[in-house]
């Protein structure tokens, strides 16, 4: 999938679109299957998107069951409830279910104020209101 076409980034011209992937410190990163993007307990610092692939979403109880919660496809947002809710860790995990690539957009983006008072930076967390 095209970072174009995440709903986060709707709305935004070519050049909007390049300065917020700047000023989000977004970054894509890529994962073999099985390999975690996060762990249960890591410390919530990035959202996160599926470009590529398939990610499994998922808990470990205390006595190390696993449980799958939801496997996410191309376009799905992931890791949003923690970040927003100030969590000081993830309460599930999430891993590549086949090798997948994601975009991971920094915290700060949302948590602050653009000191430039950007156009495009209150596209993108309106956006994010709607997602």
């Amino acid at each position: 999938m095209d970072v174009r076409k995440l709903l986060i980034f709707h709305g935004l011209s070519e050049e909007e679109l390049e300065k917020s992937l700047h000023c989000t410190q977004s970054v894509i990163l890529e994962f073999q299957k099985n390999a975690y993007i996060f762990h249960q307990e890591d410390t919530p610092k990035r959202l996160y998107f599926v470009l590529e692939g398939e990610v499994e979403v998922g808990s470990v109880n205390p006595f190390g069951k696993l449980a799958r919660i939801e496997l996410l496809k191309e376009g799905d947002g992931f890791g949003e409830i923690e970040m927003f809710l100030h969590h000081l860790e993830y309460n599930c995990y999430a891993k590549a279910g086949k090798r997948a690539k994601v975009l991971a957009v920094a915290q700060d983006f949302f948590c602050g104020r653009c000191e430039r008072n950007c156009v495009h930076h209150g596209k993108v967390v309106f956006n994010m209101l709607e997602v």
